[in-house]
């Protein structure tokens, strides 16, 4: 049951009402100075409650548990099935259980963030998992002015991140990424091509696995190159030598995929390959053993800064949205940086 009144220091009838969710008494101004128009917009906003926004909180509790079940299901239709296990498997073990399944969304405070912060931190989880917890709960709670039409004015709670320590990238040398892709070429033609967009372009593998034919360019050498992480499509240029590369496929297998499964319902799973690859080309030409295929993407920017690359002209060619990411490997520039004092 709702009522119009007036509040002090307006001039507009404002509609009282207790809010179907939270409980608390709620103001809703009619916009109309006038008491007949707004008698007419009080009546239309208990039409809407009773049938509309109503019958949403009926068939919905308000919970932590249905948040997270129709966060899980709009996740599935936006990232890979991976993440979606992934994030699937972090709410159920452990924001839930420690926020509670059947806490009300609108009880969810800043001290509770906190809290669940202190206890992730509690147990020895490093500074990035913990950002991830607790982001993800926050990722949630954003979606609920959004998709509860009864809770579209409260305001979702924030907390700070833990500050990261930013660490210089560990890489490998140029000598060792040519082994690398040789070794790759002789193992077979999907790690090779793999190794080779990592080598070449900075690729991450997600961004190489989902890569299409209709992606490159080759009469303009440029790849354009889906970066789901930062949300929008990179224009890379081609280097020589993988676009030699790219040049030796037959034409008639320049479609669909650019790496390629062996057939339907086979899973292409690059990581055996690779460290197969990584291992050969260790005992033959001791290349080191303790960097993963992201290593090859960290070399790119690495080789890169070496050879006097700006930060700016870096942070486009490696994707990064950014720029303090990109500074991770600024301090490999420093034979640059001598020559511009010089010049003063």
């Amino acid at each position: 049951m709702s009522h119009l009144t007036k509040r002090k220091g307006s001039s507009y009838w404002h509609i009282r009402y207790t809010h179907p969710i939270t409980g608390k008494t709620t103001f809703k101004s009619t916009k109309s100075k006038e008491y007949r128009q707004a008698l007419s917009l009080k009546k239309e906003f208990d039409k809407k409650m009773a049938k509309g926004a109503m019958a949403e909180v009926v068939g919905s509790k308000g919970t932590l548990a249905e948040l997270a079940e129709k966060y899980c299901e709009w996740v599935k239709d936006r990232r890979s099935p991976k993440w979606s296990m992934q994030l699937g498997r972090m709410i159920n073990n452990e924001i839930l259980p420690f926020i509670g399944k059947n806490t009300r969304i609108t009880k969810i405070t800043k001290n509770k963030l906190y809290s669940f912060q202190t206890y992730l931190i509690d147990r020895k989880l490093s500074k990035r998992t913990v950002n991830l917890y607790v982001g993800t709960l926050r990722a949630m709670l954003r979606k609920v002015p959004e998709w509860y039409s009864t809770l579209r004015d409260w305001n979702p709670p924030r907390i700070e991140e833990l500050r990261l320590e930013v660490k210089p990238p560990r890489f490998f040398s140029e000598e060792e990424c040519d082994h690398l892709l040789h070794v790759a070429k002789e193992y077979s033609e999907p790690i090779y091509l793999t190794v080779a967009f990592a080598r070449y372009c900075g690729f991450r593998k997600s961004e190489i696995m989902r890569l299409k034919w209709e992606d490159i360019d080759l009469k303009e050498n440029r790849i354009m190159v889906d970066t789901r992480k930062n949300k929008h499509f990179l224009g890379v240029p081609i280097h020589p030598k993988l676009a030699e590369i790219l040049m030796t496929i037959p034409k008639t297998e320049r479609e669909g995929q650019v790496i390629k499964k062996k057939g339907e319902g086979f899973r292409l799973d690059i990581r055996y390959p690779w460290e197969q690859v990584r291992k050969i080309a260790g005992e033959k030409h001791g290349v080191r053993q303790d960097l993963g295929l992201h290593g090859l993407r960290h070399s790119f920017g690495a080789h890169l800064a070496q050879k006097g690359v700006g930060i700016h002209a870096l942070r486009e060619l490696m994707g990064h949205k950014d720029l303090q990411v990109t500074q991770r490997y600024a301090h490999l520039n420093d034979e640059r940086l001598r020559e511009d004092i010089e010049k003063l």
